[in-house]
């Protein structure tokens, strides 16, 4: 029979540890593929817009295949290493399921839509927790990609809009009408260009930026998740990575021109120095909270909801919630009303989700997460946090091109247990037990 050091001399491997090296090669795989479906969800829009430019036009189908395959390959991902963590998110698919089943029978119509903007959520967190490695370098390529892309579109706008052809690709895709873009020299989106200066450094000669998302507002959201990311893992990150995140960060906040983007930041930062103190779960309050905090603002201060600023936005989600009727709150909203909706996150997930879903929706983001790290802890809050704000100005949380990247660092965040206790704890611990 042989020793164990023999197995080491002639190189035997016993079969743990070649099950044990197979397994390391099958999460090493597992992450590949993860971060290949990420890269696909941030990148997909612009590889169809090229597409559209200059081989053949496409319309709102391609788009629906093209997220419906980035899903596809979630679930089969997923449902092939199910585990006991994974019941309540799958309960929370089937809700977001049936509950769109129902309403669309009130309304006469499906509406897909609908059901991919919250299916996203549970669907990336599981694909979060499923991630073995640092999430550092994966973070690093994707925030490299955007920055260059936007790079490149502020010193060759021409040459960006020839590539791209951005206005093109929304017109075919989205449905969106030509006299919707107000600036007629432009063919970048309709956001890009606004008629008043730029809010952050207003000397720079530029249009809001947009990089890989095509639109300054999906940038300014990852401006948001990459600064919850960097505040997050800060203690996990090199000194140099600390700088170039930073620096990085804050050339895509000054380039996308991001109002909300910037003052989203400032109130996670303000968040880390209190996290440690506050529950677990009062998170769930962010959201009722800031409803209240900006009704009682609008009504106090009688804000115009017709400008086009955040304070007029913030006006227009309170009368637009102010004016929901009975079978708005059933989901039984026409199709074609819900376009109203759609800036104001929080009147719309209302009428495409019911009351009820609204309800599911933020209790599971904001109470599902138990023992948690202080690292899961802060990014479950600034993410709780950034949404409750997003909904008041915007439906673009739901955007799989950003909301994949948020819910997936969610998933990252709550995988990892209580951090251990401090050495002189274990050691206090020792001595009772002695």
């Amino acid at each position: 029979m042989l020793s164990a050091k023999s197995i080491e001399i002639y190189g035997i491997q016993s079969p743990h540890t070649g099950s044990q090296e197979n397994l390391n090669a099958g999460s090493h795989q597992r992450d590949q593929i993860i971060a290949a479906i990420l890269i696909a969800s941030l990148l997909f829009n612009a590889v169809l817009s090229i597409l559209n430019g200059h081989l053949f036009h496409l319309n709102q189908v391609y788009v629906i295949v093209a997220e419906a395959s980035i899903i596809a390959s979630c679930l089969l991902l997923i449902f092939r290493s199910l585990c006991k963590r994974d019941f309540p998110w799958l309960a929370l698919l089937f809700v977001i399921v049936i509950l769109n089943l129902a309403s669309s029978a009130f309304a006469g119509t499906l509406n897909l839509k609908s059901i991919r903007d919250i299916a996203v959520i549970p669907i990336f967190v599981m694909l979060g927790y499923r991630y073995s490695a640092s999430p550092i370098q994966m973070m690093l390529r994707i925030q490299n990609i955007v920055l260059f892309v936007m790079l490149f579109e502020g010193l060759f706008p021409e040459l960006f809009s020839e590539i791209f052809r951005v206005q093109e690709y929304y017109v075919y895709t989205r449905g969106f009408a030509e006299e919707g873009f107000w600036n007629k020299d432009s063919t970048l989106f309709v956001s890009a260009t606004r008629p008043d200066e730029r809010f952050m450094l207003s000397f720079l000669d530029i249009h809001r930026l947009s990089s890989v998302f095509l639109e300054p507002v999906s940038l300014g959201n990852y401006a948001c998740i990459a600064g919850i990311f960097v505040i997050a893992f800060w203690r996990d990150l090199s000194l140099r990575q600390r700088i170039w995140f930073t620096l990085s960060t804050f050339c895509i906040l000054v380039g996308c021109d991001g109002r909300f983007a910037l003052g989203s930041i400032v109130l996670i930062l303000v968040l880390r120095v209190f996290i440690a103190k506050l529950p677990q779960r009062s998170c769930f309050v962010y959201l009722p909270a800031v409803l209240i905090l900006a009704a009682l603002l609008t009504f106090l201060f009688n804000s115009d909801q017709d400008q086009d600023n955040v304070f007029g936005r913030v006006a227009k989600t309170i009368h637009l919630l102010s004016d929901l009727e009975l079978s708005d709150f059933i989901g039984a909203t026409p199709a074609n009303e819900i376009i109203n909706h759609m800036d104001s996150g929080a009147s719309y997930i209302i009428v495409t989700q019911t009351l009820f879903g609204a309800v599911v929706f933020w209790s599971a983001i904001s109470l599902l997460p138990r023992s948690l790290s202080l690292l899961g802890k802060f990014v479950v809050h600034a993410i709780c946090l950034y949404i409750a704000c997003n909904l008041l100005v915007s439906y673009s949380m739901f955007s799989i091109k950003t909301a994949s990247l948020l819910w997936f660092l969610y998933g990252v965040a709550i995988r990892n247990p209580p951090e251990p206790s401090s050495d002189r704890d274990r050691t206090a611990r020792t001595l009772i037990a002695i």
